[in-house]
């Protein structure tokens, strides 16, 4: 990646990843089998873990060569904190508030991101 990418940048509204596929937030309003919530499970410098939730809003692919293809994941970020995220104390599961958003200026990953189920609930996703 030392070399700058292709000028061109191909965008998907959905893209297969080890077997995965993603899809952005309004390819799943048309979808069946929706797939666009993330969670990101990320260790600070002292060693601190925390899980960041959020929604693919568009997928890109960055050329590098013809065999090099680099794809990122447009983001938006919720809360973590302020009602952005909450646990079930009785189930455990997790709720996540898309409407509660930060992180505005860091919206990419790149494809290292891990498969949650998820179900849609009018604004928010419950991660099961």
């Amino acid at each position: 990646m030392a070399r700058q990418p292709s000028w061109h940048v191909l965008t998907y509204k959905g893209y297969e990843i080890n077997g995965n596929t993603f899809y952005t937030v309004g390819q799943d309003k048309r979808s069946s089998n929706p797939n666009s919530g993330v969670r990101v499970d990320a260790t600070d410098p002292n060693g601190n873990r925390q899980t960041y939730y959020g929604c693919i809003e568009d997928i890109w692919e960055l050329d590098y060569a013809t065999s090099f293809k680099v794809p990122l994941f447009l983001h938006h970020w919720v809360k973590t904190t302020g009602g952005g995220v909450t646990v079930d104390k009785e189930y455990g599961m997790t709720t996540v508030d898309h409407n509660n958003c930060e992180f505005k200026d860091e919206p990419f990953v790149r494809s290292t991101l891990t498969i949650v189920s998820s179900k849609m609930n009018h604004s928010s996703l419950l991660w099961t």
